[in-house]
């Protein structure tokens, strides 16, 4: 399995151990940023008539939708202060909480880029790609967390409904804990 990590963070896959579990060699998962990824990767693989069997997208991030109002505001708030900009964007999605039940987890967040975090605002998930995976046979399975902070949940299951397999967890937030 290739694994692609959200934003600010790597090695994370273990919180998802409940999910890939059952991955194989030719599957492909991501992590929120790392979800978007994990869909150009895929789309890129099997257009170059490379098998991938699964795709895994966990708590994908649809922030492309957003207005460009908020776009700017978090560029501008990484740049004014990037460590204060990730302390914020991980006590939002709840990693402080996971922390304190585990505090060895740590070592899974780094200082996001600047350029990563214009890729997560500006590049949108490609419904065109979707469909063409699925054409392929790639089954899609996406993960969304309800109470997620970064996502219209409704949205979300509607955007990747006619495209994949939709799991919705009614209490979880963005790191489905």
């Amino acid at each position: 399995m290739r694994y692609f990590s959200g934003f600010g963070f790597c090695g994370e896959s273990v919180l998802f151990s409940w999910i890939l579990k059952d991955c194989g060699v030719y599957d492909m998962a991501g992590f929120s940023y790392g979800a978007l990824k994990a869909l150009e990767c895929a789309y890129g693989e099997v257009l170059a008539g490379r098998r991938v069997q699964k795709l895994i997208l966990i708590s994908p991030c649809m922030l492309a939708f957003k207005p460009i109002a908020f776009k700017r505001l978090q560029i501008l708030s990484y740049k004014k202060d990037p460590k204060a900009y990730m302390q914020a964007f991980l006590k939002n999605i709840g990693w402080d909480v996971l922390l304190q039940q585990d505090p060895s987890l740590k070592r899974c967040v780094h200082l996001g880029s600047l350029e990563a975090l214009e890729d997560l605002l500006f590049s949108p998930l490609a419904p065109k790609k979707l469909a063409f995976l699925r054409s392929k046979g790639v089954v899609i399975e996406v993960f969304l967390g309800l109470k997620d902070p970064l996502l219209e949940p409704q949205t979300a299951l509607e955007f990747f409904k006619p495209y994949a397999c939709v799991w919705q967890f009614k209490h979880m937030g963005h790191l489905l804990a």
